[in-house]
């Protein structure tokens, strides 16, 4: 595993109070994760979080259907939720959240500046 996730600092870059929702990077010089939170009830086909740059590929989903994970009209999450290379459009980090979810998504960006 990474020492991000371990031992990096903890900045939080995304706050939605109304709907439940947290976005926090865990960086150690070397990789950068986002973790994204969605304590809320409410699920989020395309939702906007605040992750301020870079490209991101999700490592680990919560609510997978590895974990018995589901939409709300019942059907299951695939393995990955959100496939590929996400980029950040202005800021913004574009994805599906399921409800009572956490995300961590890795940075490939700055993994490729940092080698």
């Amino acid at each position: 595993g990474s020492g991000a996730l371990r031992y990096g600092g903890t900045r939080m870059l995304h706050e939605d109070r109304p709907n439940g929702v947290i976005g926090f990077e865990r960086c150690d010089g070397k990789d950068r994760y986002y973790v994204l939170v969605n304590a809320g009830l409410k699920s989020f086909g395309n939702y906007g979080a605040w992750a301020e740059y870079g490209v991101f590929q999700e490592v680990f989903c919560s609510q997978s259907s590895k974990y018995g994970g589901k939409y709300d009209d019942g059907t299951e999450i695939p393995s990955t939720c959100n496939e590929g290379s996400l980029s950040c459009n202005g800021g913004t980090l574009t994805v599906c959240l399921p409800r009572q979810c956490t995300f961590v998504f890795s940075d490939k960006s700055f993994q490729n500046a940092n080698e």
